[in-house]
């Protein structure tokens, strides 16, 4: 694989940089406080809403840098929906039903990011966009403090420069000092 990597340094830096921002994104969307009473719930269809939640923001400013950003974007998808399918083959899903349910999954991913980019995009209110997807119209739900924590992350993100988004070295703000427990 060393070989491999000096042949092609391109590829492994991209490689590496998608290993990195993948398991950036995975420890972001899984901070306890995010699963706290009346927040996102603590199942498998939270966490894929938790998960397309921080991949819409990620995207959203990994397709700002551009086609470099976009071929990233690509690669830790590619790498995240893998997860999704191994996932399910761990939860003893047969190889027939694995297929169908990804699809579901995909469509349903798709129209969270669709969703959430036009909430940050001030096409629909976020706040709203964040009731009815991460929190499925729950009555209760921390909607506030979830769309502070949202912007806030979209401006961090924001605020990272186009090197730092594309070596995987930026920065998440910790989710704890948007919630109170």
């Amino acid at each position: 694989m060393m070989f491999l990597s000096r042949l092609f340094p391109h590829r492994a830096r991209k490689s590496e940089a998608a290993s990195r921002i993948l398991e950036g994104l995975t420890a972001q969307a899984r901070q306890p406080v995010l699963f706290a009473e009346n927040r996102i719930r603590d199942t498998f269809d939270g966490r894929f809403e938790a998960i397309a939640l921080h991949s819409a923001l990620l995207v959203r400013r990994l397709n700002a840098v551009g086609p470099a950003g976009n071929e990233l974007v690509s690669v830790v998808m590619n790498r995240l929906f893998s997860q999704f399918d191994y996932a399910y083959r761990q939860n003893a899903v047969g190889d027939l039903v694995v297929g169908k349910k990804m699809r579901k999954l995909a469509e349903a991913f798709a129209g969270r990011m669709k969703a959430y980019q036009a909430g940050l995009d001030g096409n629909e209110p976020l706040n709203e966009v964040i009731f009815r997807n991460l929190f499925n119209g729950a009555e209760g739900a921390d909607t506030e403090a979830m769309t502070s924590y949202v912007r806030a992350v979209s401006e961090k993100l924001a605020d990272s420069s186009d090197d730092e988004m594309l070596g995987g070295r930026f920065e998440w703000p910790a989710a704890d000092a948007f919630f109170m427990n």
